[in-house]
């Protein structure tokens, strides 16, 4: 049987988290209301929704996820 190569060198090593494109913290929710729906951005400032994550359900930028409490039928 034929011996396997090595891999090749995959980057240097490193202690520091992973950082990710996306998030739900309101700063970048606030960041991406302003910037991909700058209308919404001006009526979260005149108070129509009641919080950041309703006016980002709202321009589609997460999902309202919600838990069906029924139990399994069968």
């Amino acid at each position: 049987m034929k011996q396997a190569r090595p891999l090749a060198y995959q980057g240097k090593p490193t202690t520091e988290p992973a950082t990710t494109t996306r998030g739900h913290s309101v700063s970048y929710l606030a960041s991406r209301i302003r910037r991909d729906r700058p209308d919404i951005a001006k009526r979260v400032e005149a108070g129509e929704f009641f919080s950041i994550r309703s006016a980002a359900i709202h321009a589609g930028i997460i999902k309202n996820r919600v838990q069906d409490l029924q139990p399994p039928q069968g």
